[in-house]
């Protein structure tokens, strides 16, 4: 589903690339008119956004259906809330470098 999204992405990308070097021609041309048709009936962004949007909304359901399946099929489920920073990793932040990887001066492991 991504390849095919990126694919049209891709293809639409190189068509109002060309609309747009045509707009710019024209509106070089002194075609003031027709560069102004040219970018408001071409050159809009709300097709795009909406068939970008409806990925994202595809993408997130199979995400979300796949993760209650694995709950679903689980008899027991764990999580870690990995947003805040755990006392381990604030700890070692003070430590010396050799003494965080639990080797001493000598090289020696410490345990």
């Amino acid at each position: 589903m991504l390849s095919a999204f990126s694919d049209q992405v891709s293809k639409t990308g190189k068509a109002r690339n060309r609309l747009h070097a045509l707009e710019k021609a024209h509106r070089k041309a002194g075609r003031i008119a027709k560069a102004e048709r040219i970018r408001k009936c071409n050159l809009g962004r709300v097709k795009l956004q909406a068939r970008r949007d409806r990925t994202k909304q595809r993408l997130r359901t199979i995400a979300y259906q796949s993760a209650h399946t694995i709950v679903d099929k689980a008899a027991m489920v764990g999580s870690e809330d990995l947003t805040s920073p755990s006392r381990e990793a604030s700890v070692a932040a003070l430590q010396p470098p050799h003494e965080r990887m639990g080797q001493g001066c000598t090289g020696s492991s410490a345990r």
